[in-house]
């Protein structure tokens, strides 16, 4: 007698998220956009050659906490040592409100927390106040960043969340919320609208995000500057890794655009950095 393969039955945001990575995979693939003009194909063409999804050394569990933290440590000095963190900070500087009270921000994937330690100077020198809050998937890896910043004494609370169901945190809890090179760690294009989502309902005022934007000259931008500020080799291989994993400016786009139709994200909008293979989401939540 013969027996049925067991089919597992979907639930339906399993079945929602199912249909929107297919139609991410078709617009990557550049199946949904025959209106595009040649150059825009062909710019296409260049970044759908340079993907790869080839797991970071980071991303891999079975590395332990401590070298992780100790990597992590890593790419925070190469981040300042490159300008990064600066540039970052002066955008951040342009959404923070004019008053007395401190400005609640949360970091979305704070990891080791170097971001939080450089907004905690930065505010420090520019005379305003702040209230900066942390969230990990890693219950271990919070609970360690905890530790170190407070020991550095730079005042934050760290909790552990996933990015794409912030279900601990209530609407609008926060002013600001920020995430760095983060977005490229979420490979189903589903998730990463409802992260998006998220940081659009815990905010009041607003939300910059960044990360690497896939282009063709990534790798080659990537490997060389980090090898000219001494970057240990492995290092050097999980950037050139995440940028080839990252989404593009016109990927992001268009996950937001989808998202949109049941999700509220108005004021969204992605932004290729000139000359840089980086994009940004900055934008002030609208008050209807």
């Amino acid at each position: 007698m013969k027996t049925s393969a067991h089919i597992p039955i979907l639930t339906e945001s399993q079945q929602q998220e199912m249909v929107f990575n297919e139609r991410f995979e078709l617009y990557k693939n550049g199946k949904l956009n025959e209106s595009d003009s040649w150059l825009q194909k062909f710019q296409r063409s260049l970044s759908s050659s340079v993907y790869s999804d080839e797991q970071e050394y980071l991303d891999d569990p079975k590395v332990p906490l401590k070298t992780r933290l100790t990597l992590v440590g890593g790419l925070s000095r190469l981040n300042d040592r490159s300008g990064y963190t600066k540039i970052f900070l002066k955008e951040l500087r342009e959404l923070i409100p004019q008053r007395k009270e401190p400005v609640k921000i949360v970091d979305i994937g704070a990891g080791g927390g170097s971001l939080l330690a450089a907004i905690y100077q930065y505010a420090q020198k520019e005379g305003f106040a702040v209230d900066l809050y942390g969230v990990d998937l890693s219950s271990d890896f919070a609970q360690k960043t905890q530790f170190r910043l407070t020991a550095k004494k730079v005042p934050v609370k760290m909790m552990q969340g996933d990015a794409t169901n912030l279900l601990k945190i209530a609407d609008e809890s926060f002013d600001i919320a920020v995430s760095s090179y983060m977005t490229h760690h979420i490979r189903s294009a589903y998730q990463v609208g409802l992260f998006l989502h998220e940081i659009y309902r815990i905010t009041k005022k607003g939300w910059l995000i960044a990360d690497f934007d896939r282009r063709v000259y990534g790798p080659l931008f990537v490997g060389l500057s980090a090898s000219l500020m001494m970057t240990p080799r492995l290092l050097i291989s999980d950037g050139i890794k995440s940028l080839k994993r990252a989404y593009t400016t016109d990927e992001m786009n268009f996950i937001m655009k989808e998202i949109a139709a049941t999700k509220e994200l108005r004021g969204m909008s992605c932004q290729g950095i000139p000359f840089f293979p980086y994009w940004k989401i900055k934008g002030r939540k609208w008050v209807s």
